[in-house]
């Protein structure tokens, strides 16, 4: 699913995005398996590729935040400590507010 923002943005498609409208809150979710070798340069990649399109959401949307995620789980099932940070950092003091968070 294409997002329309207020500009024209390449990358406009991530894999979930989560809209808390409560809090104005918004997490965008890319998901990729790359090779091992190629984990983190995915990864450090992902969060650049989305800065424009989270510019455009926080001014059309009127979001105090906006997260990027980027989830890449490489073909032999390791997973980086960088998602575990991502995921602490936008969770973190919200242990039970996943029931106002809409998937699109």
């Amino acid at each position: 699913m294409s997002i329309t923002a207020d500009r024209t943005v390449h990358t406009n498609r991530p894999s979930v995005v989560m809209l808390d409208k409560t809090i104005k809150e918004a997490c965008l979710i890319d998901i990729e398996i790359p090779d091992s070798q190629n984990l983190y340069s995915t990864i450090t990649e992902k969060v650049p590729k989305y800065t424009d399109l989270k510019e455009g959401l926080i001014s059309i949307w009127q979001l105090n935040t906006d997260f990027v995620i980027p989830f890449a789980l490489p073909t032999t099932g390791i997973i980086s400590n960088k998602l575990h940070d991502s995921l602490k950092l936008y969770f973190y003091g919200k242990p039970n507010q996943m029931h106002n968070l809409r998937v699109y």
